[in-house]
């Protein structure tokens, strides 16, 4: 009897163990083929942050909802070696391939602007898939890029960026990560040399 009973239990616990990889592997399935919305949400900040050295508060507001975005998706981008090589490739809506060597571009498969609130709505995206997307701020001529895994049955997922153009780049390749995005900030004017006497 007691033999056939720890038997009976194992066996129930790993039909359990089965209907809960089932149940688990049905929900996988369902949420990469349902679709979710993306929405863009910027915010820059013009200079470097003034503080106070004794309370630590920031004296200066300096933060702002920049308004002259564009955004380019491509659809279906794989891998992390495309990137705009310009400001204008990142307004125009072209990567270029960095890693190959054989000079190919993308172009832009859909372009987007901004709501009157400041936001980007990419749009409805199918779960499951990767695309890669391009953001400009024309005022400043910073720009940014990164790769976009969607999942579907999200409801809207809110992708934030924060142009920081004060931190000014010495050479064309000097970028930096921030919040999933890779950053590009305008370059650096180097003084002129003083006359000589």
């Amino acid at each position: 009897m007691t033999i056939s009973f720890y038997a009976s239990a194992l066996i129930m616990k790993n039909i359990l163990y089965i209907i809960a990889a089932v149940i688990l592997a049905v929900t996988a399935c369902r949420s990469e083929e349902g679709y979710s919305g993306y929405v863009i949400v910027p915010l820059r900040e013009n200079h470097r942050p003034v503080v106070d050295e004794e309370t630590g508060e920031v004296l200066e507001g300096h933060l702002e909802v920049p308004h002259d975005l564009v955004g380019h998706i491509f659809l279906n981008v794989e891998g992390t070696h495309w990137r705009p090589l310009s400001l204008a490739d990142a307004e125009q809506g072209v990567l270029s391939d960095t890693v190959g060597g054989g000079h190919e571009m993308l172009y832009a498969d859909g372009t987007f602007t901004q709501e009157p609130d400041g936001q980007m709505f990419i749009g409805e995206l199918q779960g499951g898939a990767r695309h890669f997307l391009v953001l400009c701020d024309r005022e400043s001529g910073a720009y940014a890029w990164r790769e976009l895994r969607t999942v579907g049955h999200a409801g809207v997922v809110f992708l934030n960026i924060f142009f920081q153009p004060w931190r000014l780049r010495n050479t064309e390749s000097a970028t930096y990560v921030d919040r999933g995005w890779t950053m590009a900030n305008p370059l650096r004017i180097p003084e002129p040399p003083e006359p000589s006497e």
